[in-house]
């Protein structure tokens, strides 16, 4: 059995972590060490411009960002997707059923631990989301992670010693309280967390407070070192810098030797699978139709058996035809990221793309079309230097004509 890779973590290295401040919209600005020591503390106020200032990020510190947990909702939702674009799908699913008026919500569901399908789901307004990040880079910060504040707060079973293990964890700052434990994260005004825990008395069992300010600090700072969640993720995902001088004409070089050879070697590829592929269907096809005509009418014909089975198969298993396709086509065109999925129950899916250019949605057309798939654009809106497009799949292929070239 082959082992799997560990994940590589960073060395820690000097951040910034910005917090928002008692007298809003204030921002506390804190510089912490490597090992997790406050070095200093500033107020800065983003009505204040900063243009002719230096901006602090040219300095190349990991910039992290805290919003008010407020803002930021959290759930655990059974989510038992094969990969994160499904589970992320799933879970916009589960809001839309549950929240009225949800529109235009940005879904972030946390990495999953143990391999479990129970997964934590965070969501908040993306016009909010980005509102805290044009406060950032008014006051010269290019955040490189999203917390929201109850999140820095460590785990209930990752406290730091055993005898924690299973604890609610509470923060006291500025009139509020960050919580976090089994199954409860949030941060609200004192007297609102007190009035949830009465409705949630097993969480106030093994309940730790702390309420000086140094401890605080030091705690937020210590889980603003390795952030356990990152909300800029899908049209707020961070696109890497891009590399320059040197490094840049290599890469140009490497790519442009790619661009040449890779005609041929996608040519060569595709015969060799495109002959295996052929040969394999061929026999199951002949497999398949040998079964059914052995079992059915010697007057039958054993394709028009074949057939009326893919037809039967097919209408009770449309969703995973169209949403296999989708998927599919996704996993060829990495630029695609799907941000709403949407079934009627019948034989239309409607989801929201992000995408670079509009060039995608025609090479997705394509794609799908030779599915027997139709793909229609409702809609659509410039985001972040793409667009997003809601994007509506429909099955127009016939059963009967999908049996025939199974069996051809």
């Amino acid at each position: 059995m082959t082992r799997p890779t560990p994940i590589a973590i960073p060395a820690p290295a000097p951040i910034r972590l910005l917090l928002p401040a008692q007298a809003a919209p204030s921002t506390m600005c804190l510089r912490v060490d490597a090992d997790g020591t406050v070095r200093s503390r500033e107020t800065l106020d983003p009505r204040r411009s900063s243009a002719a200032a230096t901006p602090p990020s040219a300095d190349g510190l990991r910039c992290v960002l805290a919003i008010p947990g407020e803002e930021v909702r959290s759930l655990w939702l059974e989510l038992p997707g094969r990969n994160e674009a499904q589970a992320v799908a799933a879970a916009r699913l589960l809001l839309d059923e549950h929240l009225a008026g949800a529109e235009d919500l940005h879904v972030v569901v946390a990495p999953a631990t143990d391999g479990s399908v129970r997964r934590q789901v965070l969501y908040l307004e993306a016009a909010v989301l980005q509102c805290r990040l044009d406060d950032a880079r008014r006051l010269g910060f290019e955040p490189d992670a999203v917390v929201p504040d109850y999140m820095l707060l460590p785990a209930a079973d990752d406290c730091g010693d055993v005898n924690s293990a299973g604890f609610t964890q509470v923060l006291a700052i500025d009139g509020r309280w960050l919580v976090r434990g089994r199954g409860v994260e949030f941060s609200s005004e004192v007297a609102l967390a007190k009035a949830v825990f009465d409705t949630h008395p097993q969480a106030t069992e093994d309940l730790r407070i702390v309420d000086m300010a140094d401890e605080v600090e030091a705690w937020l700072a210590r889980g603003a070192m390795h952030p356990q969640v990152d909300l800029l993720q899908h049209r707020f995902a961070r696109h890497g810098a891009r590399p320059q001088g040197r490094a840049a004409w290599r890469r140009a070089v490497v790519l442009a030797g790619l661009l040449l050879l890779s005609p041929l070697l996608v040519a060569a590829t595709d015969a060799i699978r495109h002959v295996f592929a052929a040969s394999t269907l061929r026999s199951e096809a002949t497999e398949t139709a040998a079964i059914l005509a052995a079992d059915a009418d010697p007057a039958t014909d054993p394709v028009a058996a074949l057939q009326e089975a893919v037809a039967a198969g097919a209408s009770g298993d449309r969703f995973a035809r169209l949403h296999g396709a989708l998927e599919a086509a996704m996993i060829a065109m990495p630029g695609l990221q799907l941000e709403r999925l949407d079934y009627d129950g019948k034989d239309t899916l409607a989801a929201d793309l992000s995408h670079p250019t509009a060039d995608d949605l025609d090479a997705l057309r394509d794609r799908l079309a030779g599915h027997g798939l139709q793909l229609e654009v409702s809609a659509g809106r410039d985001q972040d230097g793409g667009r997003v497009s809601t994007v509506v799949l429909r099955d127009t292929a016939l059963p009967a004509a999908i049996a025939a070239e199974a069996v051809r």
